[in-house]
């Protein structure tokens, strides 16, 4: 007889990890340092950098209401970057660029984006992308005036192999 085990919960498409954590009265700084801060499995936590619709609609189901990702234009006005994770090490260490602009930007480099109708505006220096209840995305401030945050675990350099399901036969 054969027996399946598996451990954790992963996505076919990429085959990261993914945590909300709930987290009312966190900043975008603050959630990163946490997110850096947490393992799982011996995977280096990072805010989640979200690249496809299917990540997306994935990341959104785990939320339980606004939630930072790690997206910033903190360094150039409109130019937003994936500057957590294994994306935050492309182009010398700033990140990967996958909008450039405001709300009438674009996308650059084919790479996904999932701005909200008339985001991202900089309204209040808003330097930070977070998950709006619709899935859809916002650029704030780095405030305290959201949820939580989602992690996300994979593709970090120095990252394990990780051997997560087997079947035994007994």
């Amino acid at each position: 007889r054969g027996i399946n085990f598996s451990l954790g919960v992963t996505i076919p498409f990429n085959g990261h990890f993914y945590e909300w954590v709930s987290n009312s009265n966190v900043a975008w700084t603050s959630a990163r340092t946490s997110a850096a801060g947490k393992t799982l499995f011996g995977l280096q936590g990072y805010l989640v950098t979200v690249t496809s619709a299917e990540e997306n609609a994935f990341c959104f189901s785990k939320l339980s209401g606004q939630g930072w990702m790690g997206a910033s234009d903190e360094t150039v006005e409109g130019t937003w970057r994936w500057v957590t994770g294994p994306e935050g090490f492309e182009n010398s260490g700033a990140g990967r660029l996958f909008w450039s602009g405001d709300s009438s930007g674009s996308a650059q480099g084919g790479y996904y984006a999932n701005w909200s109708s008339g985001e991202p505006n900089n309204a209040s220096n808003e330097d930070y992308a977070h998950f709006l209840v619709t899935g859809m995305w916002n650029d704030y401030a780095d405030t305290t005036s959201v949820s939580g945050y989602v992690v996300e675990y994979g593709g970090m350099p120095g990252d394990p192999v990780l051997q997560i399901s087997s079947t035994k036969t007994v």
